[in-house]
C-alpha cells in the first residue's frame, strides 16, 4: 500500500468553511504557544520549573495539533485527499506521541502545583530545573518508547483498501484500514490508554481535592481567591484534554453508539481545543504596580506595568509591525504607483482629473494611519529619543485621526452617498426605479 486516501469529510457539505474554521484554530495555536516560547526563552528570570514545564506543554501543543491541523486543511481547503503511505504512519506516530506527552505533561505541572502549594518553604530545594529537565525528558522517552511499540503494530499488518473514513491519520483509521480483525489491536491500546484515563487522570483529580482543602485553610482572602482562580483555570486546561476521552468511553460503555461523524468531531475537538486553551491559561503576565503611564490602555502600556523585562514581550508586536511597514505598506504604494502610470496613459482630461482626485484622497487616509507609525519609528532609529509626553501624543494622533478622516474621504467623497445624503436632510421623497412612471 503506497498510500492512503481521507475519506471522512466527504459526507460534509461546507467543507471549506470548516477548513478556515480548522486553519484560524491552528494559527491561533501556533500563535499563543509560538509567543509563550520566545517569552519565556529569551526571558532569563523564566528560567524556572515552573515555566520550563509551560514551555514543554507549548512544544507539545503544537506538535499534537500540528499533525492532525494540517491534514485536515489540505483535504478541506487545498482538496488533496491522498497521503503516502509513510507521511500517514509518521503523522500518527507524532499524532500519539503528542497525545501521550501532553498527558505526562498535565501530571507533571499538578505535582509542581501540588509541591508548591502543600512544602511552599522546601519547594525551591525539592523543584529544582535539573529535576524538572530530567522528568520532562524522561516522559518523552517513555513516549517514544510506548507509542513506538504501538506504531510498530500498525506498520506490521496488511493493508487491503487505500482508504481512511477518519478525518486524519491515526492508529484506530490505519487499524480500520487493514485487512485484520481490529479488535484484538484495539485491546493493546486499551490498556496503554487505561494508565492514563484510570491512573493519572483519578490522581491529577486528587491533587486539586489536596489543593481545594489548603485553600479552604487559607485566613487571606485576596491569596484564597486567587488560588481559587489558579485552580479554577487549570482545571479548564484538564478537562478540555479528558473530557472527549471520558465522553467517548461512557457512551459506549451505556450502550451509546457512535457513527463515524460523531467520532471524528470528538477526534478534532480533542486534538484541537486543548492546545488553543494551553497557552492563555499557563503564562499569564504578573503585574506589581497599578500605573499605566501611557493615555489608555493598550499592549505596550500593560507590559510595561507588569513585573518582567519588557524587551522580550515586544518582540512579536514587533515582527508583526515589520509586516504591517515593510509588507503590506510597499505593497499599497506599489497599487497606486501602478494607477498612477494608468492615469498618465488616458486620454479624457475630465476622467484623469478625476482619477488623481481620488487617489490622492485615498493616499491621504493612507498616510494618515501610516505616518504616526513610520514618524515614531524613523525618530526612534535615526536616535531621537521620544518622552512619554511624544509616545501619547503620537498614539493619540493614530489612534484618533484615520478614523476621523475615513468617513469624510470614503463618504463624502462618493456620489452616491452624497446623494442619498442630500435626500435624508432634504427630506426629498425616494421613489423606487421600477415604480417610475415614463411619461
Amino acid at each position: 500500500m503506497n498510500s492512503f486516501i481521507i475519506t471522512g469529510f466527504d459526507h460534509l457539505q461546507n467543507q471549506k468553511l470548516l477548513g478556515f474554521l480548522i486553519l484560524i484554530t491552528y494559527m491561533l495555536i501556533l500563535l499563543g504557544n509560538g509567543i509563550n516560547l520566545c517569552i519565556i526563552s529569551t526571558d532569563k528570570h523564566l528560567r524556572k520549573p515552573m515555566y520550563m514545564l509551560i514551555c514543554n506543554l507549548a512544544v507539545v501543543d503544537i506538535m499534537f495539533s500540528s499533525t492532525c491541523s494540517t491534514t485536515m486543511i489540505s483535504v478541506l481547503l487545498a482538496e488533496i485527499k491522498t497521503v503516502s503511505y509513510y507521511s500517514c504512519i509518521s503523522r500518527t506516530y507524532f499524532y500519539h506521541l503528542g497525545d501521550f506527552t501532553e498527558c505526562m505533561a498535565l501530571t507533571l505541572m499538578a505535582i509542581d502545583r501540588l509541591i508548591a502549594i502543600r512544602l511552599p518553604l522546601r519547594y525551591h530545594s525539592i523543584v529544582t530545573n535539573s529535576r524538572t529537565f530530567m522528568l520532562i525528558f524522561l516522559t518523552w522517552l517513555a513516549g517514544f518508547a510506548v507509542i513506538g511499540f504501538v506504531i510498530s503494530i500498525a506498520d506490521s499488518v496488511p493493508y487491503c483498501q487505500p482508504v481512511i473514513r477518519y478525518v486524519f491519520c491515526n492508529y484506530a483509521s490505519m487499524i480500520r484500514a487493514a485487512c485484520v480483525n481490529p479488535e484484538p489491536y484495539f485491546f493493546i491500546t486499551a490498556i496503554i490508554s487505561l494508565g492514563p484515563l484510570c491512573g493519572q487522570f483519578p490522581f491529577i483529580l486528587c491533587t486539586y481535592i489536596v489543593l481545594a482543602y489548603s485553600v479552604t485553610r487559607l485566613s487571606n482572602n485576596s491569596s484564597k481567591k486567587q488560588m481559587i482562580s489558579t485552580c479554577s483555570s487549570h482545571l479548564i486546561v484538564l478537562f478540555s484534554y479528558y473530557a472527549p476521552k471520558l465522553v467517548s468511553i461512557l457512551l459506549t460503555r451505556i450502550g451509546v453508539e457512535l457513527n463515524l461523524t460523531d467520532r471524528n468531531a470528538i477526534f478534532i475537538v480533542a486534538s484541537l481545543v486543548s492546545p488553543l486553551i494551553n497557552p492563555t491559561i499557563y503564562y499569564n503576565v504578573p503585574y506589581c504596580q497599578p500605573v499605566i503611564r501611557y493615555v489608555f490602555c493598550d499592549y505596550p502600556s500593560m507590559i510595561r506595568a507588569a513585573c518582567v523585562n519588557p524587551e522580550p514581550y515586544f518582540f512579536l508586536p514587533a515582527m508583526i509591525s515589520l509586516w504591517l511597514l515593510c509588507g503590506q505598506f510597499p505593497f499599497i504604494l506599489c497599487t497606486y504607483a501602478v494607477l498612477a502610470y494608468s492615469v498618465t496613459r488616458l486620454s479624457n482630461n475630465s476622467s484623469k482629473k478625476q482619477m488623481i482626485s481620488t487617489c490622492s484622497s485615498h493616499l491621504i487616509v493612507l498616510f494618515s494611519y501610516y505616518a504616526p507609525k513610520l514618524v515614531s519609528i524613523l525618530l526612534t532609529r535615526i536616535g531621537v529619543v521620544l518622552s512619554l509626553t511624544d509616545r501619547n501624543a503620537v498614539t493619540t494622533v493614530a489612534s484618533l485621526v484615520p478614523s476621523l478622516i475615513n468617513p469624510t474621504v470614503y463618504c463624502t467623497r462618493t456620489k452616491e452617498i452624497r446623494k442619498r445624503l442630500a435626500d435624508v436632510f432634504l427630506h426629498k421623497r425616494i421613489v423606487p426605479n421600477h415604480l417610475k412612471v415614463v411619461s
